[in-house]
């Protein structure tokens, strides 16, 4: 059987950037040896930062974000998938597990590549990762493309070799110094808390390769959040004021959320949600959405409730804090709230 579903493997890769401390710690430990001497330049790029809201149930999320290094006729793209995430999965005991795949394509026209390197790191104790074993599911490594793995080890196995709050990790070489390399592996993280828990995830990469010159490496980092949703009543709203949230998540028993802004009397309060619109094979939440004024009087709501688009315009009467709900009237998903005050 294969590590992961035909589904997840279906989506398009994401790419992610990384930090270096991460890899110095593996070095530290003995576990990934040093790059190649005399490497004349190393180049870390920007952090992508990715968050969303745990959901209530099972959803398939189908997202990805992607950052592309281009420089002296090379290229570097690690890219990060995010598939479904299955809330009390029965294979992990009953936790919520998120899918994930890493990619990493790298082009060196005038040169080769040496190697590249890819780690999960989480500071969460209880939390795991899981990807495949190259020993007990090759099929899942098919798509690899002039690499040999060279060392691995997750939670489950060779977890002996993981440094401190790294939870798997994987070094694959190049195959008679390739010009072109592929690679792509699928992670569980497997989120060993209740759904009001906050996890932060770094996936590190790092890719050495020869220019026709000099050795380079390039650094590339991805932070990855889920926040728990903590405002379900007008006590617990979420403050917001020109600005934007997405990712929000309604359905299940999380069919609510509750906003607040101050307003003075006589300024005007635009807030606008629209459900995130994720695949043709996926549901989109219907939303409903509310105003209520300091005194929790309820004073406006869209004449059509039934969309995925709602807008509110109202002009306030009191001064005070004003209450925003969005409801899902059907369907589970994802949305974004914005909210102006003129």
């Amino acid at each position: 059987m294969k590590f992961i579903d035909r589904d997840l493997k279906a989506l398009t890769l994401l790419s992610i950037i990384i930090p270096v401390s991460l890899l110095v710690s593996f070095r530290f430990a003995g576990i990934l040896p040093e790059p190649p001497t005399g490497i004349a330049e190393t180049l870390t790029l920007e952090t992508v930062e990715w968050e969303f809201e745990r959901p209530a149930d099972d959803l398939g999320i189908r997202e990805k974000a992607a950052s592309f290094y281009r420089s002296d006729k090379s290229s570097v793209n690690v890219s990060i998938n995010f598939g479904h995430y299955q809330e009390k999965m029965s294979h992990y005991g009953g936790d919520d597990v998120l899918d994930i795949i890493v990619s990493l394509v790298a082009h060196i026209e005038s040169g080769f590549v040496n190697d590249i390197q890819i780690a999960f790191r989480e500071y969460y104790e209880r939390s795991q990762v899981r990807l495949p074993s190259p020993e007990l599911y090759p099929v899942d490594y098919k798509s690899m493309k002039n690499l040999t793995i060279e060392n691995w080890g997750y939670c489950f196995d060779r977890w002996w070799l993981l440094p401190n709050n790294t939870k798997a990790f994987i070094k694959a070489n190049g195959v008679n110094t390739p010009s072109n390399v592929y690679f792509s592996v699928p992670f569980h993280w497997i989120l060993r808390s209740q759904n009001n828990q906050s996890h932060q995830a770094e996936i590190t990469s790092e890719t050495s390769y020869y220019n026709g010159t000099v050795y380079k490496r390039v650094v590339q980092s991805f932070r990855l959040k889920l926040a728990p949703d903590s405002y379900n009543s007008f006590d617990t709203a979420l403050e917001i004021q020109n600005e934007t949230y997405s990712k929000l998540y309604l359905g299940g028993y999380d069919a609510k959320d509750y906003f607040k802004t101050y307003l003075i009397q006589g300024q005007r309060i635009d807030v606008h949600v629209n459900a995130t619109f994720l695949s043709l094979s996926l549901s989109t939440p219907d939303l409903d959405l509310y105003l209520y004024d300091p005194t929790g009087n309820l004073r406006a709501s869209p004449t059509d409730q039934r969309d995925y688009h709602k807008t509110i315009s109202f002009v306030a009467d009191i001064t005070g804090h004003w209450y925003i709900e969005t409801r899902a009237y059907e369907n589970d998903g994802f949305y974004s709230i914005t909210v102006e005050v003129h």
